[in-house]
């Protein structure tokens, strides 16, 4: 195992432990709140193996730059793996949004061509719909598995009939919620669409 250490000015910037664990890593690196929204994620068969972590929802970025894959020991970008992370999250996170994942994906190296950029970081691959179609599958099973969504405690409500100048009966409900949701866009938008599904059609 190997630990690194970023010195600047002489004060140590960075510190990983070198105990081999991919998740103390993870937390060294990016900091206590990545590290305590973490999902393993594991899938392995014939010719395709993946392991590593999945980040909640709830820690999603606004770039790519927290999608971090290794493919057969070799940091890489693919457009095939992206899309695959994303499509798999798209019903979790919000728009624009992008999660953060460190996975290890390990391939037969004859469907791996290493050699389209001079860099050797982008890769191309000979089974794209086989690799995108399991990678999808096993993060969407992950994530599909938890529950992500904020609980809304209702602390108050009142509730007011109001007629207009049309004769329309409009149903007016005031929620006041629990002051620890109270910046959950999340939570706030669910817990709107579902009092609307009640018959309320004015929400404040």
């Amino acid at each position: 195992h190997i630990s690194f250490q970023f010195i600047n000015n002489g004060q140590s910037k960075l510190h990983t432990s070198g105990n081999g664990k991919l998740k103390d890593v993870i937390y060294h690196i990016y900091g206590r709140e990545i590290a305590s929204n973490l999902l393993q994620a594991e899938y392995d068969t014939p010719g395709l193996k993946i392991t590593g972590f999945l980040g909640k929802p709830i820690i999603s970025r606004g770039n790519r730059n927290f999608e971090n894959y290794y493919v057969n020991g070799r940091y890489a970008r693919n457009s095939i793996i992206s899309r695959a992370i994303e499509d798999a999250y798209k019903d979790f996170t919000m728009q624009h949004k992008y999660p953060f994942v460190v996975l290890h994906i390990e391939i037969d190296g004859e469907h791996v061509d290493v050699n389209v950029h001079p860099t050797k970081m982008e890769l191309r691959f000979s089974q794209n719909e086989e690799i995108y179609r399991s990678l999808f599958e096993i993060i969407r099973n992950t994530i599909s598995h938890r529950d992500f969504i904020p609980e809304v405690p209702v602390t108050e409500e009142k509730k007011e009939t109001i007629i207009d100048l049309s004769g329309k009966v409009i149903k007016k409900v005031y929620v006041a919620c629990d002051a620890g949701m109270g910046s959950s866009a999340m939570g706030a938008s669910i817990l709107r669409k579902k009092m609307k599904e009640a018959g309320f059609d004015d929400i404040e």
